[in-house]
C-alpha cells in the first residue's frame, strides 16, 4: 500500500478451513476479520492425543481441561487481532467505497459468516462483493 497508495486486500487461508482477511487503505487504515475462526483454531492448537496399548488409532482428548483453557486463550488472542463481524463489514464497505463500490455491510457480513464455501471461495466472494476486479 505504501508503494502504490492504493487499497489492498489479502487473506491467510488455513487449508481451506478458515481465513484471516485483511484490508488496508491510506484513508481508513487497516481492518481485519476472521472467517470460521473455530475451524482455524485446530490448525494452530491441535488437541492432545493419547495412545492406548494395542490400539491402531489414538484417542483425541478434545475435552482435556488444559487444552480447553489453551484454546480459549488462543481464541481471545486471535479475536483481538480482528474486528467483530459487524464492525469488519462496516469497515470493509468504507474501504470499498473509495472507488465507488455499492457494497452494503449486510451483504459483506453474510459473506463473512457463511459456512457453505471453502475459505478461498469466501475470500473471492468477498472481493467480488466489495467491487474488486481482477486485472488481466
Amino acid at each position: 500500500m505504501r508503494e502504490t497508495g492504493s487499497p489492498v486486500l489479502g487473506a491467510y487461508v488455513f487449508d481451506s478451513d478458515g481465513a484471516y482477511i485483511v484490508g488496508a487503505d491510506p484513508a481508513n487504515g487497516v481492518w481485519a476479520a476472521w472467517v470460521r475462526i473455530e475451524d482455524v483454531i485446530p490448525h494452530l492448537c491441535p488437541p492432545p492425543v493419547e495412545w492406548a496399548d494395542g490400539e491402531d488409532e489414538p484417542v483425541i482428548l478434545e475435552d482435556d481441561t488444559d487444552y480447553l483453557a489453551e484454546v480459549a486463550e488462543l481464541r481471545a488472542a486471535l479475536e483481538r487481532g480482528a474486528y467483530p463481524v459487524g464492525e469488519a463489514a462496516r469497515r470493509a464497505v468504507l474501504w470499498a467505497g473509495q472507488w465507488g463500490s455499492s457494497a452494503t455491510a449486510s451483504v459483506i457480513e453474510q459473506i463473512l459468516v457463511t459456512r457453505e464455501d471453502f475459505a478461498e471461495e469466501t475470500f473471492w466472494n468477498l472481493a467480488k462483493a466489495l467491487g474488486v476486479r481482477a486485472r488481466s
